[in-house]
């Protein structure tokens, strides 16, 4: 964790992340989960991991890459709007 850390803050430094409010996705994604159906594209995901999807299908945000433990849930996500998608490793 401490390396995770330490790489942050170096990217930080170069202005190469920045943070996101998540509030308009949050609120998308919780819609979207009281609608469901075709609406609600998402298999059984946790919220965190919905607003994680909408920000990757919002082409104004401008991501270009995701790193995470769980490519499963965003590799979908990832292909359809053609984003990076890292692998996070494990010590």
């Amino acid at each position: 964790m401490a390396r995770i850390e330490t790489h942050l803050k170096f990217l930080r430094r170069r202005a190469k992340i920045g943070f996101i409010d998540e509030t308009r996705f949050r609120e998308e994604a919780l819609r979207k989960c009281y609608i469901g159906g075709e609406e609600f594209p998402y298999r059984a995901l946790s919220l965190v991991d919905a607003i994680i999807c909408e920000m990757l299908l919002d082409r104004d945000l401008g991501l270009r890459a995701l790193a995470t433990f769980n490519l499963r849930d965003f590799e979908y996500f990832c292909v359809q709007r053609k984003k990076a998608i890292f692998p996070a490793k494990t010590a």
